[in-house]
């Protein structure tokens, strides 16, 4: 696969390592020893293996088939096909609590969305927490807030033919506080069903009660391998395929097994949701990944009988059931998840439905920009405020407030992106006159702004400058609640303007001092910080969003060597900045992706080393070199065979993807000490969760990195930039190629499968990976400059 192919790939396949052999086909009816097995057990006509007919989604008809009867008598019915492709859960909630569910979704059913909506009949469902909408889902595949309920299709006396039970549920480490039972997290245990599918008695656990549930691991080895020697591989109905918006892989087809979710957590993470591959493995994914597919289960009541057919494939059963006359002792139905108020939930003030006109509005104050490839709108001159403010010194502030409910009828007035884009509200200001742009936005104005447009940026763009805000990564709610003021006192602030003169001739100094070093563009500043009253915090990183900046060059430059760069005060020196260059109107504009305030340029340098003249990496080194990514050992060498440590590795990755490295502060190992030169390196990467330290609490700096190491770490980068490379899929066929597949740890599978598919690593020989082969300086550099192309941070 080409790079130019990869991020396709990342954001349009989501689940993690898929590879096993293929698994036998699904079996026939069972043997007439399993189903007289149900005989005798309140339900002799549903006998195990039975088709069923029952309920209807989306106007077509759902099949079932019997696998168990319990001790009541009931019959469980699993679905025979993946009705639907859809999220397990949408991200977006918890930002204070929990970053990595904030951006990915969460994998703990009971909360889940995915719940919610196999359990409703409305037409409506109410989500609890943030609904599944096109922008709160990855890749925006497969939203379905405005969607039905699943059990809006079937009839009343379905409905009450359904028998609630009480499932057993594993829990993550986050949500250990509501174990029932168990003293740890359940492990990863192994990919295979019946490694995953194993009981495990010491894991953390509860148990949820549900109309319609999603199986377990556990369930499907025990009831449909162990018992019945069925197969557990599921294929989508037509219906689904019809539905999805996810149609990036060849073999989803209606007749090719798909993956789909179980209820079961990936436990060592609070975002990662067990799946069945297509292959048959179990493998994880991101919860909120709308790639996957959604097999239901759910009892029937014991008093149910048949009404028709044969219990074939061909001529399902049809049911009937009479609700019995106030028979003692029988549970109550309980209530549809998601209809009662959680305690300490309240409404997020502000919120309006963004299906309605704004109150007060007499009229749109921006028009959509049609067929652009990222859908903006212009603000117009109803939707801001300008004046103008001069200092003593004389320097001019051009001051931008936003008025009313432009920015909200603004993003209203566009479509939903399908794409992965995110729409933009573009406010257009003019540098004329002015020394600086100060754009002022009222809370108020940002509490009113739809869920359906918080993945919207706000772009301020002058003729020289621009800023892209996320708007997702502004906490406004909990920045007033922190500082205890009402949200109408609290403005959010962006500034664009020249860097002050001595640091324009630190930048310049800096950039001369480098091999053919040049600047190529204005030295620009760019801040955004939320005040109130004599309070005020600068806003970064953006909730771990990249905010692009644009800075418009001065002079021709050659994109392999040009790079933008941060200038940092306190050491003077220049940082590489992750960005591309794109030419708009005959300028060429220096789009820089970074998390985080401060002043930004773009250089352009020719470095090389004296040791790689005609070395297989030259031409990757020498682009990280001049782009300030990676440096020589002394004396103009690069030592290109020279094994990476971790400690190097840690500030090579943060320094390729423009983290901001953790200053100051305790280490949290042993070994690591906050004199030393990758200590805030190494904070970083620990942060961001590139990287992990060891059981004993230590970080090993000085130890080699494997290729297989490398590779887990260069899937997690992709990830944490927004590409979903945690959650690609990868070809198992491209491992099979390589005679020491089986030298590849478990956990290093997937990751390696995924970054050999992508194209960013590739074997040391067409029949060796080498997983455990220590990483050479020149490996690292060729695996960098890759997974940044593919990422879509430099050209």
């Amino acid at each position: 696969m080409k790079i130019s192919s990869f991020k396709k790939w990342l954001t349009g396949t989501v689940i993690l390592g898929l590879l096993a052999a293929g698994m036998p086909a699904m079996a026939g009816m069972p043997t007439a020893a399993a189903a007289a097995a149900g005989e005798g057990q309140g339900q002799a006509d549903l006998a195990v293996g039975s088709y069923v007919q029952f309920g209807a989604y989306n106007g077509a008809p759902v099949r079932w088939r019997v696998v168990h009867h319990n001790d009541s008598g009931s019959a469980l019915l699993l679905a025979e096909h993946i009705v639907s492709l859809k999220p397990f859960d949408a991200d977006g909630d918890g930002l204070e609590e929990d970053v990595q569910r904030h951006f990915y979704g969460s994998n703990d059913w009971e909360r889940s969305n995915l719940r919610e909506w196999l359990n409703s009949a409305a037409a409506e469902v109410a989500y609890t927490s943030q609904a599944p909408d096109n922008f709160h889902v990855a890749a925006s595949f497969n939203d379905y807030a405005a969607e039905a309920g699943f059990l809006h299709g079937f009839t009343a006396g379905e409905l009450a033919a359904i028998q609630p039970s009480a499932n057993k549920v594993y829990l993550s480490a986050a949500d250990s506080g509501r174990k029932q039972a168990g003293t740890a997290v359940r492990p990863w245990l192994g990919a295979t069903l019946e490694e995953a599918g194993q009981a495990d008695p010491q894991a953390y656990f509860h148990t949820v009660t549900d109309r319609v549930f999603l199986p377990s691991a556990e369930e499907l080895l025990r009831l449909l391998v162990a018992e019945n020697g069925w197969s557990h591989l599921r294929m989508p109905t037509g219906e689904a395929l019809v539905q999805s918006e996810y149609k990036n892989d060849s073999l989803l087809t209606g007749s090719s097994p798909w993956s789909y979710w179980l209820r079961d957590p990936y436990a060592e993470t609070s975002y990662g949701v067990r799946v069945v591959s297509k292959e048959g493995q179990v493998v994880t994914a991101h919860a909120n990944s709308g790639a996957v597919g959604v097999v239901p289960a759910l009892f029937l009541k014991s008093g149910v009988t048949v009404a028709a057919g044969a219990g074939t494939a061909a001529e399902p059963y049809t049911i009937s059931w009479s609700e019995p006359q106030e028979e003692p002792g029988q549970p109550e139905e309980p209530e549809e998840p998601g209809q009662t108020e959680e305690p300490g939930q309240t409404e997020e003030p502000g919120q309006t439905d963004p299906g309605q006109a704004p109150a007060g509005s007499s009229g749109p104050a921006a028009t959509p920009t049609p067929g652009m490839e990222e859908r903006e709108v212009q603000l117009g001159a109803s939707a801001v405020k300008l004046s103008d403010e001069t200092a003593p010194d004389g320097k001019v502030t051009r001051i931008a407030e936003l008025q009313g409910d432009g920015l909200k009828t603004a993003l209203l007035s566009l479509e939903a992106s399908k794409g992965g884009q995110a729409a933009a509200a573009v406010l257009a200001l003019s540098e004329a006159g002015a020394d600086a742009i100060r754009v002022h936005i009222p809370a108020p104005i940002l509490a009113a702004v739809p869920d359906a447009a918080l993945h919207a940026v706000l772009s301020v763009r002058t003729e020289t400058k621009s800023l892209d805000l996320p708007l997702k990564g502004i906490p406004v709610t909990a920045l007033a609640r922190q500082w205890g003021v009402e949200a109408d006192q609290l403005r959010i602030v962006i500034v664009l303007r020249q860097a002050e003169p001595g640091a324009q001739e630190q930048i310049a100094a800096q950039a001369a001092a480098l091999s053919s070093g040049r600047l190529v563009s204005e030295a620009a500043e760019f801040s955004v910080y939320a005040e109130a009253g004599d309070k005020r915090t600068e806003l970064e990183p953006f909730g771990g969003m990249y905010a692009t900046r644009g800075i418009t060059l001065t002079a021709e430059i050659n994109p392999a060597k040009a790079t933008a760069v941060r200038y940092d005060p306190a050491s003077g020196k220049l940082i590489f900045a992750p960005a591309r260059f794109t030419s708009d109107g005959g300028k060429t504009i220096a789009k820089i992706k970074q998390t985080g305030n401060g002043v930004y340029t773009v250089i352009q340098a020719d470095k090389t080393f004296a040791d790689i003249e005609t070395h297989w990496a030259r031409q990757e080194i020498e682009q990280l070199a001049s782009k300030l990514v990676i440096v020589g050992v002394g004396g103009d060498r690069f030592a290109p065979e020279q094994q990476v440590t971790r400690a190097e590795f840690a500030s090579l990755l943060v320094r390729s993807l423009g983290l901001p490295e953790q200053s100051g502060g305790t280490q949290p190992f042993a070994d690591v000490q906050a004199a030393d030169w990758y200590a805030e390196g190494v904070g970083a990467a620990v942060q961001a969760g590139l990287l992990n330290g060891f059981e004993d609490g230590t970080f090993r700096p000085g130890e080699a990195v494997t290729r297989e190491q490398m590779a887990l770490v260069i899937i997690r980068a992709l990830g944490i930039v927004g590409e979903e490379g945690e959650a690609g899929a990868a070809d198992p066929g491209l491992l099979a190629s390589f005679a020491d597949t089986a030298r590849i740890q478990p956990w290093a599978r997937e990751a390696v499968a995924g970054v050999v598919q992508g194209g960013i690593m590739t074997g040391v020989s067409e029949q060796r990976f080498a997983p455990e082969t220590a990483v050479s300086r020149a490996e690292a550099a060729v695996a960098l400059a890759r997974m940044l192309q593919a990422a879509k941070l430099i050209d």
